[in-house]
């Protein structure tokens, strides 16, 4: 909370001190040490005969190194297209940076490429190639289909026509916490990978101490109001909104706190993220989402993408590409409520 430059300055001045500071206080160790001591104080690591490293795109410069240094020989596999985690400190460059790297390594270095899916439909992969030209389905791959929403399938009304072993998948978590409210009283199953964002949204419930839903809508008025102008980017003025506007989605729908409550703990039962969901509905957002699949997607406020308060941009269009490639067979794209209404369209079959 700058007042002056002179605060500014500071405060910038001071955080590599307090970096250095930390590098060299090694009577405690964290997580984060672990990864980046190693490189900073040039510590000898054991080496393996190989390292395989999966994920590379959402690697930071500290585990990049680490990498380096474990393996004598490397096989790393990951999505140049998937880099989608710039926001919590992944090196956006990942991919490139480390094809740099090795490819300057005395031992050699070569690429393969993973174009061909084995997962998606032909139609998904038609609609997927808009975002990545060089996608490929199998041969043999089942026609499936993609649709988008004109009339029938709305934000207001597709959830409607989920059924169980469906994914339902969305950019924020509000639009997932007004669906969930309707599986709910539906007493359609379901399950979801964003338990944590549920379990913050009852601490930040719970700090308001609120009886009413007035009041709790005047304490959550007072929190955006004063988080969004403290907000150090638009991404965080992006997940304030979100928080706010799920905690009201939910209070409008329950119509009073104790009621929201008691729904919001019906969401956040422990779950395994790599159960079979064939039985229940998946909720997912597109973060949690990469790596699960499913029969049929339904893709939540599509249009929405990019996000007008997204400043990496590149990691925009990834999303668009995580959120597609989700569908096995068949994918339904559901616009904002925000957008014009006209007939169905069959994009592609």
């Amino acid at each position: 909370d700058f007042k002056r430059e002179s605060d500014e300055e500071f405060v910038y001045s001071s955080v590599m001190h307090m970096f250095q500071n930390a590098s060299e206080y090694v009577d405690l160790i964290d997580y984060d040490d672990m990864v980046y001591l190693p490189h900073k104080l040039n510590l000898d690591c054991k080496q393996y005969p190989m390292l395989f490293l999966d994920e590379r795109q959402d690697q930071n410069r500290a585990q990049q190194e680490l990498a380096y240094r474990l393996g004598k020989r490397l096989f790393v596999v990951g999505d140049v297209n998937q880099a989608i985690f710039g926001f919590a400190g992944a090196d956006r460059f990942s991919c490139q940076r480390m094809d740099e790297h090795l490819a300057k390594d005395f031992r050699g270095y070569k690429t393969f490429p993973l174009t061909l899916t084995y997962r998606c439909s032909r139609a998904v992969v038609e609609y997927a190639r808009q975002f990545v030209p060089e996608f490929r389905h199998l041969p043999d791959a089942p026609k499936g289909a993609v649709f988008e929403d004109k009339k029938k399938w709305i934000e207001d009304t597709f959830w409607q026509y989920v059924k169980p072993g469906d994914m339902v998948i969305c950019r924020t978590n509000a639009p997932l916490m007004k669906v969930g409210m309707q599986l709910f009283k539906k007493g359609i199953p379901f399950t979801t990978t964003v338990t944590k964002f549920f379990e913050q949204m009852l601490d930040l419930i719970d700090s308001f101490d609120a009886r009413t839903p007035s009041q709790l809508a005047r304490s959550l008025d007072g929190w955006k109001e004063e988080r969004v102008e403290k907000a150090y980017s638009p991404e965080k003025q992006r997940d304030i909104s979100d928080m706010y506007d799920s905690i009201i989605t939910g209070l409008q729908m329950t119509g009073s706190v104790e009621g929201l409550i008691g729904t919001i703990k019906s969401f956040i039962e422990p779950i395994d993220p790599d159960e079979v969901t064939n039985d229940k509905v998946m909720l997912t957002s597109i973060h949690q989402g990469k790596g699960l699949e499913a029969n049929t997607v339904w893709w939540l406020q599509y249009d929405l993408l990019p996000h007008p308060k997204a400043t990496l941009l590149e990691q925009e269009r990834n999303l668009q590409w995580v959120a597609a490639t989700r569908a096995r067979s068949s994918l339904y794209l559901i616009r904002s409520t925000a957008a014009k209404k006209e007939d169905d369209e069959l994009l592609y079959s």
